[in-house]
């Protein structure tokens, strides 16, 4: 695996990067049923923004280590795909994909790289808290 770091690549094993990779992966497209609904609540606006964060994270975390798969082609057609259809149980999966992240992050040696994921799961953690404020409030 590949890290581009100031514009010059350090060969770097990163096991746990794989398995990041593969859950951001799956939870984003188990998620995209739920997002794609024309709804115009404050909910569907976090969830939304959830998700387009974590898109983003996988393609920074994808331009970074220079992993070129596509997520479609990521996950084994052999395994159904779970989708999310409420918020409630979109909000409790979130929870657990990020305290997935955090423990992930906490293993990495690199203090680099554990700063750039650090930053990503902190986007989540906010709009997630956002998310858990709405179903609050209904």
């Amino acid at each position: 695996m590949l890290l581009i770091k100031n514009n010059s690549v350090e060969t770097i094993q990163y096991k746990g990067v794989d398995k990041l990779i593969s859950s951001l992966k799956k939870h984003y497209l188990a998620c995209l049923y739920l997002i794609n609904k024309k709804d115009h609540e404050n909910i569907s606006r976090a969830a939304k923004r959830f998700v387009k964060i974590e898109h983003s994270m996988i393609n920074e975390v994808n331009r970074k280590f220079n992993i070129e798969e596509p997520i479609q082609n990521h996950l084994n057609v052999a395994q159904p795909l779970a989708t999310i259809s409420n918020y409630h149980e979109m909000y409790h999966s979130n929870v657990k994909l990020i305290a997935f992240l955090k423990s992930t992050i906490r293993q990495f040696n690199n203090c680099h790289m554990a700063s750039f994921l650090s930053y990503w799961v902190a986007a989540l953690q906010l709009e997630n808290d956002e998310m858990e404020k709405h179903l609050k409030t209904k």
